[in-house]
């Protein structure tokens, strides 16, 4: 990440370091693939009975860095949360509500039809992530930071090693490593050239452990 995270409150934060670090330990209902395209991430599938009624299927197998099984009923929380709180909150608008009729089914009624809703509820701007409902209730900038993703959060670590080398200008080199223990272990290189300047991430050098 090429600068420490705003908040760890992903709905309030608009910074990309923070989006980086938060959607890593977090999952969505939704997501977009690489080819623009609506998946579903933490449900199954989704249906649209009728224009104004959106279905989702929760997946019944997802459990919180806690050890807690995921329900609908989270879903359901985390929606309430970001109309509260949240950055985009606005695309709420023409949402009548929503409810969880059972564990793993999550339903979403439409004030009038939007055919593009979807596309906004799975974008990356739009970060509605799942969160436990005991922890829903947290007020803006204070949301504890547990999920359902890939990575758990332990502890926020800010560390950076510079090494400088210069025998012209054109081979001017900076290397700095940032790291978050428990998150997401990297190094970023600036390599500037005589006119211009490439900003690169090195994939193949994240590790980390969880």
């Amino acid at each position: 990440i090429q600068s420490p995270p705003a908040s760890m409150d992903i709905a309030k934060a608009g910074d990309v370091p923070t989006q980086r670090v938060q959607t890593a330990a977090f999952d969505r209902l939704l997501i977009t693939d690489d080819t623009g395209a609506v998946q579903p991430w933490i449900a199954t599938k989704f249906e649209n009975p009728d224009p104004l009624t959106w279905v989702f299927t929760i997946r019944d197998d997802v459990k919180f860095h806690n050890g807690k099984t995921m329900s609908s009923a989270d879903v359901v929380a985390s929606f309430d949360r970001y109309n509260k709180v949240g950055l985009a909150r606005t695309m709420f608008v023409n949402v009548a509500g929503w409810e969880a009729p059972d564990a793993n089914t999550f339903v979403l009624k439409m004030k009038v039809a939007q055919p593009t809703f979807l596309e906004n509820l799975s974008s990356f701007s739009v970060p509605i992530v799942i969160v436990p409902r005991e922890n829903a209730d947290a007020a803006a900038m204070q949301l504890k930071t547990v999920g359902t993703g890939p990575w758990e959060f332990v502890e926020f670590v800010l560390k950076a090693v510079t090494e400088l080398n210069a025998p012209t200008r054109s081979q001017t080199r900076i290397k700095l490593s940032s790291v978050t223990d428990g998150v997401v272990r990297g190094k970023i290189e600036w390599v500037p050239q005589p006119v211009l300047v490439s900003d690169r991430i090195r994939p193949d050098v994240f590790t980390g452990d969880r």
